[in-house]
């Protein structure tokens, strides 16, 4: 799950094409006085999210922070970077205190990297027992954070952690599978007003689509 644009103070927009950036005005003009005619090329990931006044670009490997003109914020990190231990496929956010998390798609682990980007600590997230296929997206709502994911039955689950990384039991059980929903791939979840909606891609058992 990309983002390839951030909205900065000013309602301006910087878009990461892979190869650049290019920066909108308020009111959706290019922004001529931006680097050459309103571009500066700057390879990125094309997955970006705004941290303050400064970039966090996401790659498989390595969360990069940089400035609006793409030069490196050499306080985060190792000289503007943060390598994971393991590479992999990661959906990322940074938390009101400056935290960033890290979801491997492709495991069962999250990664708490600090907000300088100088240590991380990596939570091993439940299987439950091998009934979950697969975690998809998370939310943060004060010290907890939700997950969502499919199960191996193609259900959605909802897991819940608090900030040290001690699961909490929904329902008296470590995963709420929710069994009346259609089968589907489940990914994405907003924690809103002591609510949590889930959201994805219904499938039709009959036809497989």
């Amino acid at each position: 799950i990309s983002k390839n644009t951030v909205i900065l103070p000013d309602n301006s927009i910087i878009l990461a094409t892979g190869t650049r950036f290019v920066k909108l005005s308020a009111n959706g003009v290019i922004d001529a006085s931006y680097g050459n005619n309103g571009s500066i090329n700057h390879t990125n990931s094309g997955n970006i999210q705004l941290s303050n006044s400064d970039i966090l670009d996401f790659y498989d490997t390595k969360i990069e922070k940089i400035n609006t003109t793409g030069n490196l914020i050499s306080t985060f990190g190792t000289n503007g970077t943060f390598t994971y231990q393991n590479a992999g496929n990661y959906f990322s956010k940074q938390k009101s205190d400056g935290n960033i998390y890290s979801l491997d798609l492709d495991g069962y682990t999250l990664n708490k990297i600090s907000s300088n980007g100088a240590s991380s600590n990596i939570v091993s997230l439940t299987t439950d027992n091998n009934t979950l296929e697969y975690y998809s997206s998370f939310d943060f709502s004060g010290d907890k954070i939700y997950y969502v994911g499919t199960t191996s039955a193609d259900s959605p689950f909802i897991v819940n952690y608090d900030n040290s990384g001690n699961l909490t039991p929904l329902n008296s059980q470590n995963s709420y599978k929710e069994t009346a929903i259609p089968t589907g791939n489940y990914t994405s979840i907003l924690a809103k007003n002591n609510a949590l909606y889930v959201g994805g891609d219904r499938i039709d058992t009959a036809t497989n689509q």
